[in-house]
């Protein structure tokens, strides 16, 4: 009988450690997922190389006018200025990687947000914008 005892003693306290470590394992995963939505301003020659590797939908985010300075070919403009931003964000395919650029960066990584708070969940925002990438040799066109 003591036996018994300390051997369902013994499996209740593995149950018990077995579990816990299930649950930890489960939250690490689940600020992994998070992480991965909320960090990713990357650098141009990340952004080339990922824009290059998975089949994305590529948005400049500038006013029309900065347009004339160049734009990353393939490029989908909508400008994070306009009244309809949000309403031809939702209209992208939220299942598809979204990269985004501005001029510096800035504007790209507020659009990056909104886009988030729409249901985007792989979202790449150009640090440095579009200036990065012309700085960094990669082409634009106009």
């Amino acid at each position: 009988m003591k036996n018994l005892i300390k051997t369902l003693r013994l499996l209740v306290i593995s149950i018990s450690i077995l579990s816990c470590s299930e649950t930890q394992s489960i939250a690490t995963n689940k600020d992994n997922i998070e992480q991965k939505t909320l960090h990713n301003n990357v650098d141009s020659k990340t952004f080339h190389t990922l824009l290059t590797q998975k089949l994305g939908t590529l948005v400049d985010v500038r006013t029309k006018g900065e347009l004339s300075n160049g734009k990353i070919k393939g490029a989908l403009h909508i400008d994070y200025y306009s009244p309809d931003f949000t309403s031809q964000l939702a209209k992208l395919d939220r299942s598809k990687p979204l990269f985004l650029y501005c001029a510096s960066g800035a504007r790209s990584r507020n659009a990056r947000r909104k886009i988030e708070a729409l249901g985007f969940t792989e979202v790449y925002n150009l640090q440095g914008g579009i200036n990065a990438w012309q700085n960094s040799g990669f082409p634009t066109t106009k």
